[in-house]
């Protein structure tokens, strides 16, 4: 009797490497959605961390600026509703006595040196606020001085005006009063590299500060008076609303282009 050996083959048949393919293919593909919807995600917050530090960080800056100035002394110079062009402090000294054509003032802010433009507020009247106002001069000499003359332990200079704008006496610049130099300043949207920012211009050029923004949105000014209506007359400004806002180009799950916006209200010094 005569037996037959059968061999047989280990391995996959043709179906099952299909299969396999197929399932691989699949398992392949899931990874990337996952992978390509992780990095949508990561974008988008990414993309609202910085606008929302963009706007905050935009915000601050302007309200800093502004809170400074006073529109009743004729600091807004100009204003748009994109743009405002101010008279931004750079350095003050209050007032602490005077001698003749000569103050006494410790510093407050930044060095008032001779040759600087200043604005000085005059006390006319010291029961009444109605009669006090700002006006211009100029610094003609400065010095150290040995006398306090009231300004107690804090370091005193000696300042000479002169060439005031309204011919007003050197006499009313009482105890108390401020003097203070400033820059004319433009606070607006600069473009740069195709994208918008909020910048400042003055006599060194213009800069970019913070961005980007939205192009035709991105700064917005709003001037209101004492009774929070919009006013067109700088001398009645008594607060003024910013508002800034981002678009990107990143878009949210929702297919949304990613956008912030922020506003405050500043009240500036009178």
């Amino acid at each position: 009797m005569m037996s037959r050996n059968s061999n047989s083959r280990g391995g996959f048949s043709l179906v099952e490497l299909i299969v396999v393919i197929v399932i691989a293919g699949l398992v392949a593909t899931a990874i990337f959605q996952i992978l390509v919807s992780n990095q949508r995600i990561y974008t988008a917050q990414g993309e609202s961390v910085r606008g929302q530090q963009t706007v905050r960080g935009a915000v601050e800056f302007l309200a800093t600026e502004l809170r400074e100035i006073s529109p009743r002394g004729g600091d807004i110079l100009t204003m748009e509703s994109d743009e405002i062009e101010v008279r931004a402090m750079r350095a003050s000294a209050l007032v602490c006595g005077r001698d003749g054509s000569d103050i006494f003032a410790t510093a407050l802010a930044g060095r008032i040196r001779p040759g600087d433009e200043v604005l000085v507020y005059f006390q006319e009247d010291p029961d009444t606020g109605n009669s006090d106002f700002w006006t211009t001069a100029e610094v003609t000499s400065e010095s150290g001085s040995e006398q306090p003359q009231r300004c107690g332990d804090d370091p005193t200079r000696r300042y000479t005006l002169d060439n005031f704008a309204d011919d007003s006496p050197t006499a009313i610049v009482d105890s108390g009063s401020l003097i203070r130099t400033w820059e004319t300043v433009t606070y607006g949207l600069i473009t740069q590299g195709g994208e918008s920012f909020v910048g400042r211009i003055d006599s060194d050029g213009e800069e970019a500060l913070i961005g980007p923004v939205e192009a035709r949105r991105g700064l917005e000014f709003a001037y209101l008076d004492r009774n929070g209506d919009v006013t067109t007359d700088a001398l009645e400004v008594r607060s003024i609303r910013i508002t800034v806002r981002t678009l990107s180009q990143a878009r949210d799950s929702g297919g949304r282009a990613i956008a912030d916006s922020l506003s405050v209200l500043v009240t500036p010094r009178n």
